[in-house]
């Protein structure tokens, strides 16, 4: 059974498209395992096809997903992009790149449960603040 993201005044399209929210991961909420991304692009999608529910689920919008691409994730292991808490700086650029995504959901390296997330523009950050010198005042 999947997570509703969907509370009693909330909509999953409001949460991604009006919140600047990239992705949401899926969680199973027995062992708070990432088992699917559902992206601003999917929603995009079910509303451009006419099909869109403001008060869909989580599980609605999988199941969009999977029947208009032809299989979509279905919470595969591989297609869900994750680094652990053990992971240096060196391999999360190296999922980033490899991946060819702009988000990154960070997992227990024992469990798979998720802890949080990371963005590549976070991870910008981080890198030229700590490089970059800053301007002399002069």
């Amino acid at each position: 059974m999947l997570r509703s993201l969907v509370g009693s005044e909330m909509c999953i399209r409001d949460r991604l498209l009006n919140s600047q929210i990239q992705a949401v991961p899926v969680i199973d909420p027995s062992s708070q395992v990432v088992v699917d991304v559902l992206s601003r692009n999917d929603v995009v999608r079910m509303e451009s096809g006419g099909v869109f529910n403001l008060r869909v689920h989580v599980r609605e919008a999988v199941s969009f997903r999977q029947n208009r691409s032809g299989g979509g994730t279905g919470g595969s292991k591989n297609s869900i992009a994750v680094f652990k808490d053990t992971d240096t700086l060196r391999d999360i650029m190296l999922h980033f790149a490899s991946r060819h995504v702009k988000i990154l959901f960070l997992v227990d390296a024992t469990t798979d449960a998720l802890i949080g997330q990371l963005t590549l523009s976070e991870v910008l950050a981080f890198i030229f603040e700590r490089c970059v010198p800053p301007p002399s005042s002069d």
